[in-house]
């Protein structure tokens, strides 16, 4: 999960969130993801496999809900895919470190802070 290292995109399973998800505590993703040792995605070139953030994860709820939204974000300002999963295993990992469900969701500076990853959208 993404308290561990690791964020499924298309699903996920002990301590996940829904469709598009990612699990925050030890275990992981499950349908489509890479579990404990990153993010996984499928498309048109092949598989895509992305390694993990450590984080102590302190409360798993929101840390899918902003995977997938940094997702978003990430593929809508034109990231490549690859650095689009990474960036938001990244978000994910670091909303699992916090406390709270939106007030855990990371700024740019938690994300780096937390797990070392600069966030690849520049501020509006």
């Amino acid at each position: 999960g993404s308290g561990v290292g690791g964020s499924g995109v298309g699903g996920s399973g002990v301590g996940g969130s829904g469709a598009g998800g990612s699990g925050a505590g030890k275990g992981g993703a499950g349908k489509g993801g890479a579990g404990e040792g990153g993010s996984a995605a499928g498309g048109p070139p092949g598989a895509l496999t992305v390694p993990g953030f450590r984080v102590d994860a302190v409360d798993a709820v929101g840390a899918g809900d902003t995977f997938v939204g940094a997702l978003a974000v990430a593929l809508a300002a034109g990231v490549p895919a690859p650095d689009a999963i990474r960036a938001a295993a990244a978000a994910g990992a670091a909303a699992a470190a916090r406390p709270g469900t939106q007030s855990g969701m990371p700024r740019p500076a938690d994300i780096l802070a937390i797990t070392g990853h600069r966030w690849p959208v520049p501020a509006p």
